[in-house]
C-alpha cells in the first residue's frame, strides 16, 4: 500500500545483465549480479505508470538448503538498508519515487541434489514469511510474487548439493 492504494506492478521479463561471479562460501553458494526487470506494467491502482524497465543495484543472492528445500536469498550488495532500486509511479495520486529495500526469498522447484539446466525459483508471500525475507516499498511492506530460472550462461546443469 502507497497513499492508501494496492500497487501491483508486472514484469514480463527479468535478465541478469552483468555476468553474474558464483563464489563458494563455506557450505553456500554465492551469486553477484545485476537484474533488469523490464516491459513493465502498472497493474494497479488504475492509471498509473512506470518505467519501461528497472535496472537494481548489484545483487547479491545466498543459495542454500534446509532439508530438501532449496532457498535463494537476495539482497543488495552493499547489504541492507540499502535499495534494490527505486520504482517511480506516474499520473495517479500514488505519484513519487520509491525505493525497494530489504531481503526477498525464492524457493528452487528443485529438491537438494538435484542437477539440472534450469533450477525454477518462485517468490511468494508465504516463501517470504516462511524464510524470514522483509521487502519494503518506501515505508510500506511489500512482496515480489511470481517464478524465474537459475541458468548457467554455458547451460551446464548444476545443483545444490547436500551437505
Amino acid at each position: 500500500m502507497i497513499a492508501g492504494a494496492e500497487i501491483k506492478i508486472e514484469a514480463k521479463k527479468l535478465e541478469c545483465l552483468s555476468t553474474p561471479v558464483i563464489k563458494q562460501e563455506g557450505s553456500n553458494a554465492i551469486v553477484t549480479g545485476t537484474l533488469k526487470f523490464s516491459e513493465l506494467t502498472v497493474k494497479k491502482p488504475a492509471g498509473c505508470m512506470t518505467a519501461p524497465s528497472l535496472t537494481t543495484k548489484p545483487v547479491t543472492a545466498k543459495i542454500y538448503e534446509e532439508g530438501p528445500t532449496v532457498y535463494e536469498r537476495f539482497e543488495p550488495t552493499a547489504g541492507p538498508p540499502e535499495r534494490f532500486v527505486i520504482f517511480p509511479l506516474t499520473g495517479c495520486a500514488a505519484e513519487g519515487e520509491y525505493p525497494i529495500k530489504g531481503t526477498v526469498f525464492g524457493r528452487s522447484a528443485n529438491a537438494t541434489g538435484t542437477e539440472a539446466a534450469n533450477q525454477p525459483l518462485t517468490f511468494s508471500e508465504t516463501i517470504q514469511k516462511t524464510a524470514g525475507g522483509s521487502l519494503t516499498a518506501g515505508t510500506n511492506p511489500a512482496q515480489l510474487s511470481g517464478k524465474a530460472n537459475d541458468e548457467l550462461i554455458s547451460g551446464s546443469e548444476f545443483g545444490v548439493s547436500e551437505s
